[in-house]
C-alpha cells in the first residue's frame, strides 16, 4: 500500500514505477491498476479509504485514522486478511453465498476480491498499444514464450505432440462485403460448397462444416480433385503435367496435351479408392514411363518439346533425392519413418531423410535456396530448376559432400577389395547401378597411379566424389 500510495501521489514517474515495482518484488501490472483505483475512489470519496485519504466525514467504521501511512498501511493489510478470512469461512458453511452479511466487511472484500478489483491481472492485454507502460513487459513476455515453444519443438526430451483443429462452439457467420469493405458489410452468406461444382447444394450443417467441405472436395462426383491430384503425380514422373498449369484448369489455362487419358486416369484413381500407391503403379508400369530418354530425329523436328511423349524426359534430381543419393550410397541414410525435424544445413548433418529437415519460413537457409527450394510462404504450383555455378560449388567445395565421400571408402565391401578393379565395380555399382566400361576402368587406374601408395585413400576419396559430381549421378535418364 506504501508503495501504491507514492506511484499514486504522483511523487514518481511511470519509469520510476517500474523500477520500484522491480526492487519491491511487485507486479507492475497490479500496481498500476492500485494506482488508477486509487485516483478514482480518490475522487468518489470511497468510504473505505476515507481515512487513507485523510478526508472528512464518516467512513468504514472498521478503518480506524492511524497517524502515519505505514500505521495505515499495516491496518489495511489486516483488514483485507481478516475479510479474505471471513468470506472463506462463510463459502464453508453456505457454498452459495455472494456477499458477507456485515456491509462493512463486504465493502472491503470487494475491495480485493470484487469483480473490478484493481488486485487482478487482466488475461489479456492491449497489444496496439504502443505507449503503454506495459509494452515493453509485453515484449519481453513474448520473447521469452517464443524461446520456450523453440526448446518445446526442438529439446530432444520434450514429449511429442501434434497440432490439431477444433471448431468453435459458435462458428462465425460469414457476410459478404461489398467492394472488399469490411465497413460494408452485405447479406449473409451460409458455409456452403462452390455453387460451380453442385447440384441443388445445402449449407452445411455440422459446426464449422469442415469435415462437411472435405467429402465434398473428395467426392467422386466432383470432375476436378482427381484430375487435378492426377496431373500432378504424371508431373513428378515425366516433369510436365498432361496440363501445364498444375493449380489452373480454368478457362484461361492451357486445354490437357492428352484429354482421354487424363480422364481416363482421373476414373482409374477413383475406382481404386483414391489410392495414390495403385496410381505410381499405373503410371510406371506403362510404356510411355519405360520409354528411353534418347533423341529420334524424325520426331524432334516435329515435337521438340515431347508433347506427344514419343520419349522419357530426361529429369534432374530435385535436393532431396539429390542429398538422400548421396546419403544412400555412403551407406549413413537413415529410413526411420517420424519423428521431428532435424537441422540439415549444418556440419555434421544427421543422416535422415531430406524430407525431415527443418524448414524455418522466416530465416531459409542459403542451401535451399541454392538449390530452388520452394518458397514455404507462397503457394508453388511447382518447382521451378535453374542452373547456376553455386549448384556445382556446392557439389565440389561442401563439407556433406567431402564426408560422403570419405564415408563411402570407408564401407566394408570396398575396404575388403584389395585391388583397384573390384574397388571400382563397388563404387560403380553403388552409385550408377551398372559396372564401369574398359574405358572409364583405364581412366581410374591411370589418375590413381599418379598417386603415391600412402595418398592413395585421400585420391580414391577424391575419385568418389567426382563420380557424385557427375550428371549420371544428378540426372534419372
Amino acid at each position: 500500500m506504501l508503495a501504491v500510495h507514492e506511484h499514486e501521489s504522483g511523487k514518481s514517474t511511470r519509469a520510476e514505477a517500474v523500477q520500484m515495482a522491480t526492487k519491491s518484488g511487485l507486479n507492475l501490472i497490479v500496481l498500476i491498476n492500485w494506482k488508477k483505483a486509487m485516483t478514482q475512489w480518490r475522487a468518489e470519496s470511497h468510504p473505505v479509504f476515507l481515512g487513507w485519504f485523510d478526508l472528512k466525514g464518516e467512513g468504514n467504521p472498521l478503518v480506524p485514522r492511524v497517524p502515519t501511512r505505514k500505521g495505515q498501511s499495516e491496518v489495511y493489510s489486516k483488514l483485507f486478511a481478516e475479510a479474505e478470512k471471513r468470506w472463506d469461512v462463510m463459502r464453508k458453511k453456505k457454498p452459495n453465498a455472494k456477499v458477507l452479511p456485515d456491509d462493512n466487511w463486504e465493502a472491503i472484500r470487494q475491495i480485493i476480491m470484487g469483480a473490478d478489483t484493481p488486485a487482478k491481472v487482466p488475461m489479456t492485454l492491449a497489444e496496439s498499444d504502443s505507449n503503454s507502460l506495459l509494452f515493453g513487459i509485453r515484449n519481453r513476455l513474448k520473447n521469452m514464450r517464443s524461446k520456450i515453444g523453440k526448446l518445446e519443438s526442438t529439446h530432444p526430451g520434450a514429449p511429442p505432440r501434434a497440432h490439431v483443429l477444433k471448431d468453435k462452439p459458435r462458428p462465425v457467420e460469414p457476410y459478404i462485403y461489398k467492394r472488399g469493405s469490411s465497413g460494408n458489410r452485405g447479406a449473409q452468406v451460409p458455409r456452403q460448397f462452390l455453387e460451380h461444382f453442385s447440384m441443388n447444394r445445402k449449407p452445411f450443417k455440422k459446426g464449422s462444416g469442415r469435415l462437411e467441405l472435405a467429402r465434398a472436395v473428395a467426392d467422386s462426383k466432383n470432375p476436378l480433385t482427381a484430375r487435378v491430384i492426377v496431373n500432378r503425380v504424371w508431373a513428378h514422373h515425366f516433369g510436365r503435367g498432361l496440363v501445364l498449369t498444375p493449380s489452373d484448369f480454368g478457362l484461361r489455362a492451357n486445354p490437357p496435351s492428352h484429354p482421354r487419358l487424363l480422364d481416363w486416369l482421373a476414373k482409374e484413381f477413383i475406382v481404386k479408392d483414391w489410392s495414390l500407391k495403385k496410381l505410381h503403379q499405373v503410371i510406371m508400369l506403362s510404356s510411355a514411363y519405360q520409354q528411353l530418354s534418347d533423341d529420334r530425329l524424325e520426331y524432334l523436328q516435329i515435337d521438340p518439346e515431347n508433347a506427344l511423349l514419343w520419349k522419357m524426359n530426361r529429369q534432374r534430381l530435385t535436393f532431396e533425392a539429390l542429398r538422400d543419393g548421396v546419403l544412400q550410397s555412403s551407406g549413413q541414410l537413415d529410413i526411420r519413418i517420424g519423428g521431428k525435424p532435424v537441422d540439415i544445413a549444418k556440419h555434421p548433418t544427421e543422416p535422415r531423410r531430406t524430407l525431415y529437415g527443418f524448414i524455418d519460413r522466416q530465416n531459409l537457409p542459403s542451401l535451399f535456396r541454392t538449390f530452388d527450394f520452394a518458397s514455404p510462404d507462397a503457394h508453388c504450383p511447382r518447382r521451378y530448376r535453374n542452373t547456376v555455378p553455386l549448384q556445382a560449388l556446392y557439389l565440389m567445395n561442401s563439407a556433406f559432400i567431402v564426408g560422403q565421400a570419405q564415408k563411402l571408402t570407408q564401407r566394408r565391401d570396398f575396404v575388403d577389395a584389395i585391388e583397384v578393379r573390384p574397388k571400382l565395380f563397388f563404387l560403380f555399382r553403388t552409385i550408377f547401378q551398372r559396372d564401369p566400361s574398359r574405358e572409364e576402368i583405364r581412366e581410374a587406374v591411370t589418375y590413381l597411379d599418379l598417386t603415391p601408395l600412402d595418398k592413395r585413400k585421400k585420391s580414391w576419396a577424391e575419385y568418389v566424389q567426382v563420380l557424385l559430381l557427375s550428371n549420371e549421378f544428378r540426372f534419372v535418364d
